[in-house]
């Protein structure tokens, strides 16, 4: 298993999503000492009037040693139909959580992220910052956490290169539902403003969608997205959102 984590490390600097990445949404909810993750990867060919190639990959780590877990996620997405690409993007991921208490409720946070985002122009996006994790509510069946904190951020668009940095707000509220033995509700929104153009420049993303176990390691799932960004190229629209489904292998 460690070499595995190895691996996922090593790949983390090849693969670098041009919006809010669902940090929770990927968040394992493992609470004792080990190691834990799971992996979604696709590859599809479809050949009638184009030729349209889909290829993706995710990976999903967590590494737990009493009060400290570290995170390792990752997301890489291309589809091209003949010369034409509609989708090709990517993101990274690397989490530190240290916990204060002993009741799991009180944790600080560290991040640092790498995105891009072809289609909508986003040439690098570069995230580094931290904050508190607050969970005001842990049953068996439901778990609720507050995030609250700040994070640096640099991005290039494409055609223009000379980058913009600025230090963004932090904040999201997610939730965590068991339907039944083996579903799972879940949802989380962000919200990340500019501190002094709160109405002006900001993100705004929810992630709504729940899980069925169809055994101890495959689950099957449905999502749907939808993020607003107020900065962004001309001709590139503000909203967007995303209604997906998938297989997930849990080890």
């Amino acid at each position: 298993m460690k070499k595995l984590v190895i691996i996922f490390a090593v790949m983390l600097s090849y693969v670098a999503n041009s919006q809010v990445v669902n940090i929770e949404r990927k968040r394992l909810n493992a609470d004792t000492t080990g190691t834990f993750g799971n992996i979604k990867s696709s590859l599809s060919l479809i050949k009638n009037t184009k030729t349209l190639w889909n290829v993706s990959l995710s990976y999903n780590v967590l590494v737990v040693r009493d009060k400290h877990q570290w995170y390792f996620i990752g997301n890489l997405a291309f589809k091209k139909a003949e010369k034409t690409d509609l989708v090709n993007k990517g993101y990274e991921h690397i989490r530190y959580n240290y916990r204060f208490t002993s009741g799991y409720r009180l944790y600080s946070e560290a991040f640092e992220q790498v995105q891009f985002d072809a289609i909508r122009k986003i040439d690098k996006r570069i995230l580094a910052g931290g904050g508190l994790r607050y969970v005001p509510v842990r049953r068996e069946k439901i778990k609720v956490s507050i995030g609250l904190g700040a994070m640096y951020e640099y991005e290039i668009f494409k055609e223009d290169s000379s980058g913009f940095n600025w230090v963004r707000l932090n904040s999201y509220l997610s939730v965590n539902y068991r339907v039944a033995k083996n579903m799972f509700f879940y949802s989380t929104t962000y919200y990340q403003p500019l501190p002094n153009a709160i109405k002006d420049n900001y993100r705004l993303f929810n992630n709504t969608g729940f899980s069925i176990s169809v055994s101890n390691h495959f689950s099957f799932t449905v999502d749907y997205e939808i993020v607003y960004d107020s900065f962004l190229p001309e001709g590139i629209p503000n909203t967007v959102y995303f209604l997906k489904n998938g297989l997930l292998y849990k080890f």
